[in-house]
């Protein structure tokens, strides 16, 4: 995950979206939606399909017009602008390029109009390839290009004319899974060093989790939750949160007893989160990360450590996800299973098969409460 950037200018609003709400028919695509952006910021709007994300996007670029709210860049509002003078560079999932036309001349198209001068577009557009790496390419056609190179060239196109902002509607959604990992790195570093303002849409949780300074989850026209990707994922508004980024086991039916005790039948965890008090005397969702449940390797007694047997075992590479089944003497409660992940050279150590009985630790400062689902 990036560090929480200290370069964000949070003085100052570079992009306000105000009350957006926009329509297809009786489909509301966007409910009254409001985000600020600050200058320098990558944001990633994060969310499934069909949840508004690449809508707001095109909101912003002047693509599409809301029904109701404003678009303000730099305190001025440019709801009503064409795109054409909202100041921003767009990189599209299917880079379209001009299949006739060389990687230099795909670049100097995004000049036309510009404020450069006949004499400085091709040292311009010469300085834009080499910027993204592919500066011995431009006599090449975008059939001779990989996909990942194709990429960088509409990039290349789109910052040409320095624009204020840069948007980015899923652009490595196209490419293999090696190719992205590298793409996203890349762009991550390219984005520091121009400082351009840039927002990104995916539904690539994994891309917003390593690139994004800040994360909005949107899901249904709305927005669910916006933060760092560090609170996003530690710290989840609700269970749809928590279930969208990264993996969660959700236990249902835990009692709240008191402020800092859990019972399901006669099992009995203890927490330290800080909502349980609210769920007081209620049934609620508690969830926990498998990555945060710690295996022990013999079996033992004491506070939040419960026994399990071993259901399934996944290979992972590096690690191992187990699916364990609580054990509880209660025969009228269904024995929750929970993943957990586990280091490959464990398995081996603790020496764990299907069947095996299994300790497992939950760390009280892990464990997340919320209202119980579908309650």
């Amino acid at each position: 995950m990036p560090p929480e950037s200290a370069k964000i200018n949070n003085d100052d609003t570079f992009l306000e979206v105000k009350q957006v709400t926009k329509t297809f028919g009786r489909f509301v695509a966007l409910e009254d939606v409001s985000i600020v952006v600050y200058p320098g910021e990558l944001v990633c709007i994060l969310g499934p399909s069909g949840c508004g994300k690449t809508t707001l996007l095109r909101v912003i670029a002047g693509l599409e017009e809301q029904n109701v709210g404003q678009v303000f860049l730099k305190g001025k509002d440019i709801s009503r602008m064409p795109t054409s003078q909202r100041e921003c560079g767009i990189v599209f999932q299917s880079y379209a390029l001009f299949p006739n036309l060389t990687a230099t001349q795909n670049v100097a198209y995004g000049l036309k109009g510009s404020k450069f001068e006949k004499g400085q577009k091709a040292a311009r557009t010469q300085e834009m390839l080499e910027l993204v790496g592919l500066g011995d390419i431009g006599k090449k056609y975008p059939a001779q290009l990989s996909g990942g190179q194709q990429q960088r060239v509409a990039l290349a196109r789109a910052l040409a004319p320095s624009p204020a902002m840069l948007l980015l509607d899923e652009p490595l959604s196209a490419l293999d899974a090696q190719v992205r990992i590298y793409l996203r790195s890349e762009i991550r570093d390219l984005q520091q060093r121009l400082q351009i303002t840039t927002i990104m849409v995916t539904h690539d949780q994994e891309e917003a989790l390593t690139m994004a300074d800040r994360i909005i989850l949107m899901d249904a026209g709305r927005i669910i939750q916006c933060a760092s990707p560090q609170s996003i994922y530690h710290t989840p508004d609700d269970t749809f949160v928590a279930g969208f980024i990264g993996a969660m086991n959700f236990l249902q039916g835990w009692t709240v007893k008191n402020e800092n005790t859990l019972t399901y039948g006669n099992l009995t965890l203890k927490t330290v989160n800080g909502k349980a008090k609210q769920f007081q005397g209620r049934e609620s969702t508690v969830t926990i990360r498998p990555e945060d449940i710690r295996v022990l390797d013999e079996e033992s007694s004491g506070e939040n450590i419960l026994i399990t047997e071993v259901e399934k075992i996944e290979f992972r590479g590096s690690s191992y996800r187990l699916f364990l089944r609580l054990t509880t003497e209660d025969r009228d409660l269904d024995a929750p299973v929970i993943e957990a992940d586990l280091a490959a050279e464990k398995i081996k150590r603790f020496n764990i098969k299907i069947d095996s009985r299994l300790p497992v630790y939950f760390p009280p400062e892990r464990l997340l409460i919320f209202k119980q689902t579908g309650s």
